[in-house]
């Protein structure tokens, strides 16, 4: 049994290609249970635990009415996380919801291992959080030390941030690059490309000859 939680489109669309994976490597003998939305649910999530979309809220304004209501969530969670008993618990992205879940549950199997119950589940932390970008990366990247059995991150340099804190991390590529062609010409012939080109030219009316500069505002 694998449980995952998506709290975004994005990292629904994570989740489903990771459980796509699994479902390749161990076929019928793999389970799933969590949060996600539609990408998950067509890789073999029966029903999400709740609707991936009260996890997806951002910005003071919008968090802050929703705090009862994401505890209650967290709550939940745990407590299907306890009925569930899964192998491997997987936290994908939404990392304030997340790591929070993992946190916990990291809290409890301590507290059964002392008491001589089996360690379980495996705890997994699939998008670090961007300790990069501040002055204290290592001391941000450490708060993880104990929480995550397994970080996958989507940055080359982050693995070696994050081990450097003591956190085991493993460096897993960008999603982003799973819908291009890695080492070769894009996706489609030359002439395709072309032909393409030339039409988003003429549909928002850019000359043949211009340049163009593309920008991609986000996260990542």
């Amino acid at each position: 049994v694998v449980f995952l939680v998506a709290g975004e489109a994005s990292g629904d669309v994570i989740g489903g290609r990771l459980m796509r994976a699994l479902r390749n490597e161990y076929g019928g003998a793999i389970h799933f249970e969590g949060v996600g939305g539609d990408s998950m649910r067509a890789e073999g999530l029966a029903s999400s635990l709740f609707p991936m979309s009260e996890l997806s809220v951002a910005g003071f304004a919008e968090v802050l009415p929703s705090l009862p209501r994401i505890a209650a969530r967290l709550v939940q969670t745990q407590r299907a996380v306890r009925r569930a008993q899964p192998h491997v618990v997987v936290g994908i992205d939404s990392k304030g919801f997340n790591l929070r879940l993992l946190r916990s549950l990291a809290h409890r199997r301590a507290a059964a291992g002392r008491n001589g119950i089996p360690a379980a589940p495996v705890l997994v932390q699939y998008v670090g959080p961007s300790a990069w970008a501040f002055g204290d990366a290592d001391a941000r990247a450490a708060r993880l030390r104990g929480r995550v059995d397994e970080l996958l991150v989507l940055l080359p340099f982050e693995e070696a941030l994050f081990r450097r804190a003591g956190v085991p991390a493993t460096f897993v590529g960008h999603p982003a690059l799973d819908d291009v062609a890695i080492g070769g010409e894009p996706p489609g012939t030359a002439a395709e490309r072309a032909a393409e080109a030339a039409a988003f030219r003429r549909e928002v009316g850019l000359s043949p000859c211009a340049q163009v500069l593309c920008l991609l505002p986000g996260s990542r």
